[in-house]
Parts: structure tokens; sequence; C-alpha cells
């Protein structure tokens, strides 16, 4: 029964050492045979193991990361960094005042993106600001609004665009002039027949981009043009011409109303009448994205947004893999550094237990040894509280 015994024992080792460099029958990601080929697939010369991939990156940061580890504070000489140290001649409160300003100079510089949480006063006074500035724009938003009827028609009897307060309208409704709101002029484009028109004249948005349409000996054609432009209208490229044509004969129009007397609130069938000729003559059509015919490869937006999700899903998955690879150089180190600390104690504890015949000297210099270090390491910890605390006061 013995040699039977030994002979299976010896089978098995020699099975286990035979299937030593094999791959593992229970690895987390096996490799599964497809079922039909693909033709022009790419397939790998051997299958892929995770645990012989892990061995690699093991050995690549054994190399790499485990000697910088290791060399990381050595040199061959004792070096006082200190500032002062080198120089006799500087007095001892001078060297204290230097290294008090380069320790401030050192914080200043760790802390330089750190994000402070404001004080209270200056919270409180921030949010007036803001508030203080949000009703200074409301207020100058309101009084550019408040523009008087014959100031929006050709610049009105006097040819001033005069902002007036709110209370202004009001008080001068008794006399049948008072002021219009920026609604106002929509509902007047309305009663002089503009919504029958081809297309709308937008309205300007201020006082000034309505002096600079309708100045007449200013720019001319070309500044009827540019506050034309300025209308965020999106216009086709045959509609460049009638642009340019529309801007003239809108020039002209004005100028010969201009030339007669200034219109009133109840004169503007001329205006409108000269609108509606120039649409006839010139007729402007919007551009529309969903059925506009030159719709090239270039404007296409659904490509524009899938190439920026693509792009942002390639830059999250290499931040995911710079973490991940973070979080395994940080677990190598930490365990380069359990190593450390192990053949440490393993060596002081041999170096009490020494083949000699006494050992109790041998024990206790191994233990005043390990009592020493601990000591420096609880001294060094100390140290750096004491540093942090004050950091904290200055």
């Amino acid at each position: 029964m013995a040699p039977r015994a030994a002979r299976g024992a010896r089978s098995l080792k020699a099975a286990a050492k035979a299937s030593r460099g094999a791959a593992s029958k229970f690895e987390a990601a096996p490799v599964e045979r497809k079922r039909h080929d693909v033709v022009g697939q790419r397939k790998p010369r051997a299958p892929k193991s995770s645990s012989a991939a892990r061995k690699r990156s093991e050995a690549e940061r054994r190399e790499t990361l485990a000697v910088e580890y290791r060399n990381q504070h050595r040199s061959n000489v004792l070096i006082d960094g200190r500032f002062g140290e080198a120089d006799d001649n500087l007095p001892a409160e001078e060297k204290h005042y230097a290294r008090l300003q380069r320790e401030r100079l050192r914080q200043a510089r760790s802390s330089k993106f750190a994000l402070e949480e404001p004080s209270a006063a200056a919270l409180d006074a921030a949010i007036a600001k803001h508030k203080l500035a949000r009703l200074d724009r409301k207020e100058e938003r309101e009084r550019e609004r408040q523009l008087d009827v014959q100031s929006l028609l050709l610049g009105g009897a006097a040819g001033k665009a005069a902002a007036k307060p709110s209370g202004a309208g009001k008080a001068g409704g008794a006399g049948g002039e008072g002021a219009a709101s920026y609604s106002d002029y929509h509902t007047l484009l309305a009663a002089m027949g503009g919504e029958a028109l081809p297309f709308v004249i937008p309205c300007p948005a201020t006082s000034s981009e309505l002096d600079a349409v309708l100045a007449l000996g200013g720019g001319g054609a070309e500044a009827v043009r540019e506050a034309l432009h300025r209308a965020h209208i999106k216009l086709k490229e045959e509609n460049r011409p009638k642009l340019a044509r529309l801007a003239v004969l809108l020039l002209r129009k004005l100028q010969a109303l201009a030339a007669a007397s200034p219109p009133r609130l109840g004169e503007t069938a001329p205006l409108a009448a000269a609108l509606r000729s120039i649409a006839a003559q010139a007729p402007l059509e919007v551009a529309q994205a969903c059925i506009e015919t030159v719709f090239g490869r270039d404007a296409d937006p659904d490509r524009e947004r899938a190439q920026l999700q693509l792009l942002k899903r390639k830059a999250k998955k290499e931040h995911k893999g710079a973490a991940r690879e973070l979080r395994k150089d940080g677990a190598f180190l930490a365990g380069e550094r359990e190593r450390e600390k192990r053949q440490r104690d393993d060596y002081l504890e041999a170096r009490g237990t020494s083949l000699h015949t006494t050992k109790k000297p041998f024990e206790a210099r191994g233990k005043r040894a390990v009592q020493i270090m601990q000591e420096q390491e609880h001294a060094w910890k100390q140290q750096k509280k004491v540093k942090r605390d004050a950091a904290k006061e200055l």
C-alpha cells in the first residue's frame, strides 16, 4: 500500500508541475470560441490571460515605480537646507524671519488653487451688489422702452427719440400724445397692414437702432443695409442682392417721405404703402434648416452632436483608465511599504535570536531598535501635526 501511495503523490506533483505555466481553468475572463469565423477579423496569436497581464504589469511597476520609490530620499551627503546656515555673518533673527517668510510663500503656492469659503460679510456684500446691478439694468430697460409714438414713426415732428420716465405717459394721456411701450410698435404695424406684407421688417430693439435705420443723411444705403443685417435674420444665398436692392428702395422711399411734412399718428398710410411696394418688388425668403435644399454635410447638427458625444465618451474613458492606473500604483506602493516593514521586523527578530550562546543581549538590542524606530516615527508625526497647526494660524 505504501509504494502505491508514494506513486500517487509523485504523479500529483508531476501533474501540478506540468500545469504550472498553463492558463487557469477558473480564470475570470476565459476565451470563448466563436461559432463562425468573420472575414477580415483580427485574430490574436495566443489566447489572452488576465493573470498573465496582471503579472506583466506588476513586473513593469517593479522595474520602474519600485526603483523610484526606493531612491526618492537617498543621498550621499547630509544636506542642511535651512536658510542662512551656510552664511556665518547672518544673525539668528534674520534667519528666523527669512525662514518664516519662505514658509509663508510655500503655503501660498500650495494653497493657490484651494477653494476658500468666503466670510458672511463678503457674501452679503456680493449679494447686495448683484441685486443693485439687476435693479439698475431693469430700470434702464424700462427707460428705453418708454418711447414717444412720434419718435417711433420717422423720428417724430422734431426728429428726436427721447426716452421718457414711466410716469410721463400717464401724465400726458390727457393731451393725446402718451408714451408707447415696445409692444405698441407691433400693434401699429398690424394697424398699418404689416401682417399682410410678404415679410415683416423687424422692430429695432433700442432707440439707437431706430435712429440708425431712419438716418437719411448719415450713411445712406450702407447704413440701411447694415441695420437690416443686424436684424438677425438668416437669409438664403440668392437673397443677398435682393437685400441690397431693398435697402436702396427703402432709402429712396424714406427720403421722399422725409421731404414731405413729418407724418403724424393718423397719417401713416403713405409709409404702409411704401413698405408694400418695396415688399412686392424685392420679396425675401427666410431659410429653414429642415427644408433647405443646399443642406451640406458640414452643416449637419446631428453629425456634430455625435462627434461631440464620441469625444466626451473617449475623454471619460481615458480619465477612468488613468484613475484606475493610479489606484493600481497606490496599491503597489502600499504593498512595497508593507514588504519593507515586514523585512525590517524579520531582520530585527533575527538579530535578537542570533547564533550566539548569550541571546538576551541581542534580543534586547533588537527590541530597543524597534522601540527607537517607533519613537522616531511618532516624533515625525507630531512634528507634521505641529506644522499643520502653525500653518492654519498663519
